[in-house]
């Protein structure tokens, strides 16, 4: 399933997949920046788990996306310090409600 996956993001333009069930995702991030990190992080599963893991993924004046969405009162934690001196430019985006 992982790999279907991974195959779907390829043919529509990715050029860098990883299969995190098989490798270390920021150890692989780290490879593919010379340990600088991502410019651009998008967490779009919603797991607070990956919101956190998003910061360790993200370069120093880089953008995390916050698009996937936790359910209401879920809370993540991360160091402050990666916004404030790490100049980590965060955003939020709504992609659709239950609703929709």
């Amino acid at each position: 399933h992982h790999d279907r996956r991974l195959e779907v993001a390829r043919s529509l333009g990715a050029e860098r997949v990883v299969n995190t069930a098989a490798a270390d995702l920021l150890d692989t991030v780290d490879g593919w920046t010379g340990g600088v990190g991502a410019d651009v992080v998008v967490e779009c599963i919603g797991r607070p788990e990956l919101w956190e893991q998003a910061f360790g993924l993200v370069a120093t004046g880089g953008e995390l996306l916050a698009y996937g969405g936790c359910p209401a009162d879920t809370e993540a934690c991360f160091a402050t310090e990666r916004i404030h001196y790490g100049e980590v430019d965060v955003k939020g985006a709504f992609h659709y409600g239950r609703h929709d």
